[in-house]
């Protein structure tokens, strides 16, 4: 099937969405909750990823240039496509980009960590009991904390939620591939997330045209 993804990007939107399903059942252990919340951010983040690449991979043949343009950063790759397909350059002043790249800060932060010097302040917590508190330093838009032991449910769901809606835009908006996409998976994946109520509030209408 043409499209403009494969089951890489499938598997990883799919998988963020099941840790997301799990992370919110009442009975799931403390340690099991940071292990899923850390799933869901970084399997969201990493559909991104994959995405961006197949599109690349699909719209460019192999061979020196290609070699080149897979060391550009998701943004550009995607720039680059978009230039192909509708001989223009994305907008970059429109927040779903502007939230990528904050993902992707985020991404980079968990998997090129980097020895960052923090304030730390001493609280009592209770009788003989102490606390080091890190000071809260987090991204622009999603507020997600750069410590990622400090991750919670609401930043994965913002991130679940965020990335849906940026890929959404992408093919969508602005490479225009709702045609060709509109037996793909992923569509079907977000209005399941929707119905389930995992995305409150997404506004899924181009995603149930495309489906018509």
């Amino acid at each position: 099937m043409n499209t403009w993804t494969d089951k890489s990007t499938i598997y990883l939107i799919e998988s963020g969405i099941q840790s997301f399903i799990e992370l919110d059942k009442p009975d799931v252990s403390i340690k099991l909750k940071n292990i899923l919340t850390h799933n869901c951010i970084l399997f969201s983040v990493f559909s991104i990823e994959s995405c961006a690449n197949i599109l690349l991979h699909q719209y460019f043949e192999q061979g020196d240039l290609f070699s080149a343009l897979e060391k550009l950063s998701i943004i550009e790759k995607i720039n680059i496509v978009c230039m192909r397909l509708q001989g223009k350059e994305l907008d970059l002043s429109r927040n779903e980009i502007s939230v990528c790249k904050e993902l992707f800060k985020i991404r980079n932060a968990y998997v090129h960590p980097k020895v960052v010097k923090t304030n730390v302040k001493i609280s009592e917590v209770g009788p003989g009991k102490k606390k080091l508190d890190h000071d809260g330093k987090v991204s622009g838009y999603l507020k997600i904390h750069r410590r990622p032991d400090n991750w919670t449910i609401e930043n994965a769901r913002d991130c679940l939620f965020n990335s849906i809606i940026i890929m959404n835009h992408i093919i969508i908006d602005e490479l225009k591939l709702a045609e060709r996409a509109r037996q793909d998976l992923f569509f079907l994946i977000s209005v399941t997330a929707h119905i389930l109520y995992i995305l409150p509030g997404m506004d899924l209408t181009k995603l149930r045209n495309t489906l018509k």
